[in-house]
């Protein structure tokens, strides 16, 4: 069976090691030492937020993947018919 892709690849949640900006925040606050973040990976650069404006980010993406799934498998069609 093959290996199932990872969309999310790019999002993950870390400990920072040392201070780091919030990004959402535009310089409000940051991100202590020790602290959980969420991060995306933009190209070879990466956004951090902590863990009060990550929330609605979260909410969001969930949000659009619910969209997604219910898009690829609209209520009322029967997933039987394509074979599953």
């Amino acid at each position: 069976m093959p290996r199932v892709r990872d969309v999310l690849g790019h999002v993950s949640v870390e400990v920072a090691a040392k201070r780091r900006k919030c990004h959402r925040s535009a310089g409000k606050h940051g991100i202590q030492a020790g602290d959980c973040c969420l991060v995306v990976r933009e190209g070879l650069g990466r956004r951090n937020y902590c863990r009060e404006c990550s929330a609605p980010i979260l909410a969001f993406a969930t949000t659009r993947l619910t969209e997604l799934q219910h898009a690829l498998n609209p209520v009322g069609h029967r997933a039987e018919a394509h074979g599953r």
